[in-house]
């Protein structure tokens, strides 16, 4: 079983105190604290050892960022070129985050690229501090006399105070929580987190309140759509109802997707005797997969993968597509020619809602779902 991974950031040296007491209690709390000197941290012998611990920080869901006193260890930039995060590095670039950086405030960085949650927390005294260089930093005489006595070591002072700047700045995610003694960080901990949990269990009843609410009105179209077509006197006319009822959507998206390809004026439905995987290929559609969003409401989608890796994501459900295509294809031309005329003409509901189009490339985007592929279009 999984358990939750925290990654504790800070320097060692001023706050070894707090973070054994933080590893004791995120382990009570029955979670994996990861911290650096209790040996969590795989320290790859081809890399600087500064950087195995940003390399940990992905294998972690969330951050415990701590600012005490001292700046730390300046991050060997220097010495890890050759795997520079691209993300950070634009953060620094551009201004968006302090020049000068530690050990631990490149962690906290890092952490952001990733875009893991993060709890930040700066000694109280630090933070007091903080507030006069905010008043006078602009004041080139004056700042330099100053003297802050909650700082170690006077050179540091701007560079811890413009990392609480940054932190504070943040457009998310930009809480910083003041703390005298470990046990101020502790209490804040698990009120968050107990509430984070509770928020979870009111979020997954709402979204089986809404799966049912779902289901119920799927169960009385299903009804609905049995009636009409009982209802319906003329043998012809309820056989072309059950068709239309049987291949409504795969006549909407066969039709959607060939009238966006340069083929529209040569391809007919009720005429194409070839298979489901000839007709893809004829009209740039090299592959189907499924889609599945991380969430329990959403049903998984069909994803047509074009020749050049952008694809349509439709919301529209066919299972079984393959046979779906070859029962259609077996029907009688008259049936056939029935059941597309009347699905297009009943069909009042634009179907671009339904059928997105992305123009970035399949592989670029499938991170942000959980892919369920089913091969190529000769699988399907």
């Amino acid at each position: 079983m999984s358990r939750l991974k925290v990654f504790v950031s800070s320097t060692c040296y001023d706050l070894s105190l707090i973070r054994n007491e933080l590893y004791s209690f995120i382990s009570r709390l029955g979670h994996e604290p990861v911290l650096s000197e209790y040996n969590d941290i795989l320290y790859d012998p081809n890399f600087h050892t500064t950087d195995s611990c940003l390399k940990e920080l992905k294998n972690c869901d969330l951050v415990i960022c701590i600012v005490g006193k001292r700046f730390g260890c300046e991050y060997p930039i220097s010495a890890t070129e050759n795997i520079m995060w691209p993300e950070v590095k634009e953060l620094i670039d551009t201004g968006k985050s302090p020049a000068n950086l530690s050990i631990s405030h490149m962690e906290t960085l890092h952490a952001i690229t990733l875009k893991k949650p993060i709890y930040a927390f700066v000694d109280k005294h630090v933070l007091n501090d903080h507030k006069v260089y905010e008043r006078n930093k602009n004041n080139k005489e004056i700042i330099g006399k100053i003297n802050f006595p909650s700082i170690e070591d006077p050179s540091t002072a701007c560079h811890i105070f413009d990392f609480i700047d940054f932190l504070l700045h943040r457009t998310i995610n930009n809480s910083l929580i003041p703390f005298e003694k470990p046990e101020d960080i502790e209490n804040f901990i698990k009120a968050q987190w107990s509430s984070l949990f509770q928020r979870l269990l009111s979020e997954k009843r709402e979204q089986r309140m809404q799966q049912s609410t779902v289901d119920d009105i799927s169960n009385q179209l299903s009804d609905l759509k049995s009636l009409i077509v009982s209802s319906i006197t003329q043998e012809d006319l309820k056989e072309t109802a059950k068709g239309v009822l049987k291949y409504k959507n795969l006549i909407l998206i066969l039709t959607f997707l060939i009238t966006k390809s340069s083929q529209s004026s040569t391809i007919d439905l009720v005429t194409y005797t070839k298979s489901l995987s000839d007709l893809l290929h004829e009209i740039d559609i090299k592959s189907i997969t499924y889609s599945e969003r991380n969430s329990n409401i959403f049903r998984p989608r069909l994803v047509f993968i074009k020749a050049d890796d952008s694809f349509f994501e439709s919301r529209i459900q066919i299972p079984k597509i393959k046979e779906q295509w070859e029962n259609f294809k077996e029907l009688e031309e008259g049936k056939k020619r029935a059941i597309v005329d009347a699905t297009l003409e009943s069909n009042s509901l634009p179907i671009l809602p339904l059928i997105r189009y992305h123009r970035e490339k399949f592989m670029e985007y499938k991170d942000k779902l959980l892919i369920h592929s089913e091969g190529d279009t000769d699988e399907n």
